[in-house]
């Protein structure tokens, strides 16, 4: 009897602490589930924070897609256009004619590169070359103001454009600023020794000052850069004439309308000397 009992409490015994094991064991998942759930909980709370915080970023990143898609599809039209314009720029240097041909036909000339560079210049406001072929018109057509403005416009965005300093030297050479041609055309020959259109500006402008050894140097020079330069034969000629150098004249006269066979000034050069004999 006595042995069951104590059996029978070592059972009871064990069931309690059984029960009790268990009821820890259960206490303990509760914690934990909690603890998971809490922890669900936070995640998607930190998840519906983060979606909301990005999405204004990701809203703004569309729209800068969507502009910069519809500006590069602008920037390749006006890319096209200015290919163009560039094209008729490049072969619209405005040259005076040598044999005093058809005025009217030159001055519209002279007005369409105008609107040409303008065009080009409204697409690309930094387009050097736009302002020098547009300076070269309007000194063509006496708008000495506006060439200036155009070719101190180039040089600002570009300091080494050397006909941009040829082009302003023969402005200031026809408003009578000599010293100040010479020195734009001093400032080409500096960037590049071998354009030949700044020799023979300078040798036209030292030819106004009388100093003619200073300028049969330059022309000489500009025919041995280009040998086909029929201005630097003409005015070496002339150089030639006024200081009684007859014969001489007239070969520079000839060489200059073997080059160009209608250079009218040359063909009237000769008889002028003719003339004299």
């Amino acid at each position: 009897m006595e042995m069951n009992k104590k059996n029978e409490s070592s059972r009871d015994n064990s069931d309690k602490s059984e029960t009790a094991d268990n009821a820890q064991s259960k206490i303990e998942i509760d914690k934990k589930s909690q603890e998971e759930a809490k922890n669900k909980s936070i995640s998607w709370t930190k998840i519906a924070t983060l979606a909301t915080v990005i999405s204004v970023p990701i809203a703004m990143i569309a729209i800068l897609i969507s502009i910069m898609i519809e500006n590069a599809n602008k920037t390749e039209r006006l890319e096209k256009e200015l290919l163009s314009l560039r094209e008729i720029i490049s072969s619209s240097k405005v040259d005076k004619p040598n044999n005093g041909g058809d005025k009217d036909s030159y001055e519209f000339d002279a007005h369409n590169v105008i609107e040409d560079c303008t065009k080009a210049i409204e697409i690309d406001i930094n387009n050097t070359n736009a302002y020098i072929r547009r300076g070269e018109a309007k000194t063509q057509l006496r708008d000495y103001k506006g060439a200036i403005e155009d070719f101190n416009r180039a040089i600002g965005i570009d300091s080494n454009k050397v006909e941009a300093y040829n082009g302003r030297a023969v402005v200031k050479e026809e408003l009578g600023d000599y010293k100040g041609a010479i020195e734009d055309f001093d400032s080409a020959i500096k960037i590049d020794s071998n354009y030949a259109d700044a020799y023979n500006g300078r040798g036209r402008v030292k030819h106004s000052l009388r100093d003619y050894k200073g300028a049969t140097e330059d022309f000489d020079k500009t025919i041995e850069i280009d040998p086909y330069y029929v201005w630097a034969y003409y005015w070496r000629g002339e150089i030639k004439s006024e200081l009684s150098d007859y014969t001489g004249a007239i070969e520079d006269y000839n060489k200059a309308i073997k080059i160009e066979p209608d250079f009218k000034l040359a063909h009237d050069a000769i008889k002028r000397i003719s003339n004299r004999k």
